[in-house]
């Protein structure tokens, strides 16, 4: 085995010891302090989530960043963690998915009360877990010797696929995003700015190789990631179009006791 494949098996098994004491850690936190009743749960949940999404981010991240400015310092280390990142986003992920839908979403009794926005984010959820679990079981030297480098990397690109499942999921779900106005939309927007701006940046170098042309400043990948950030921009100085509780989660009367606030009562007339 050679240098960097034992220090890339060792960052993953590192990745995914301490993985492990984080997701039993928070479990028993919770327990300890305010029990396992459905609000904590969902915050059980929303934390698993947000951990599993950070991962991921960091995985989209490597390439780009390491492509844009490359002199940055540690940029051997940012491919040899990134399989473990990959790993960790499916080890929260997991967990994540059994805590939300066993918990504050009753299991499959609790289908039936679910608003569309919140059966949408399900169904993308579900299909970005599949997208994860076969890119986690993929994730070794086993399965690149059997698939073959030009396979294993065609399989693995589906994390962009995988990405724009989880961003979708996120949103329509509505936990902390569901406010346009909230500081996590606008912490999530500048993360996310900043990964489509280098993701395009690097297509537009890409289809310059394609084409035997000089890589211009910025192409139309960047163009249209620009226009639409700043899309996104806008909207989020738009008032909120749908009314949530105050958690932001879109819920409907009757799901586990989270009941929407009743309309205030009309003003008696004179």
């Amino acid at each position: 085995m050679s240098t960097p494949v034992r220090l890339r098996h060792r960052i993953s098994v590192g990745f995914l010891v301490c993985d492990l004491f984080l997701i039993t850690g928070l479990a028993l936190w919770v327990e300890g302090t305010v029990g396992f009743d459905q609000l904590a749960l969902v915050g059980l949940a929303d934390d698993y989530g947000l951990i599993a999404t950070g991962f991921l981010y960091l995985t989209l991240l490597v390439s780009p960043l390491a492509q844009a400015f490359p002199s940055l310092p540690g940029r051997r280390w940012w491919f040899l963690a990134r399989r473990g990142l990959g790993l960790s986003s499916l080890v929260f992920a997991v967990p994540h998915a059994l805590v939300a839908f066993l918990g504050p979403m009753g299991g499959f009794p609790g289908l039936a009360f679910l608003d569309p926005y919140t059966g949408w984010a399900l169904v993308l959820g579900l299909l970005g877990l599949a997208v994860l679990l076969v890119l986690g079981a993929t994730a070794n030297d086993f399965s690149v010797a059997r698939l073959g480098t030009r396979t294993w990397k065609t399989l693995h690109r589906t994390v962009y696929l995988l990405g724009t499942l989880v961003l979708l999921h996120v949103v329509l779900v509505g936990t902390h995003f569901g406010d346009a106005h909230s500081l996590w939309t606008l912490g999530g927007l500048v993360l996310m700015s900043v990964l489509l701006w280098l993701q395009a940046l690097r297509f537009d170098r890409w289809l310059s190789k394609r084409r035997n042309s000089e890589s211009a400043r910025f192409g139309p990948a960047a163009v249209l990631t620009f226009g639409l950030i700043v899309a996104a921009w806008v909207w989020t100085v738009q008032p909120p179009a749908v009314q949530t509780d105050s958690s932001g989660a879109r819920w409907v009367v009757g799901h586990h006791g989270m009941i929407l606030p009743a309309p205030p009562a009309p003003e008696d007339k004179p």
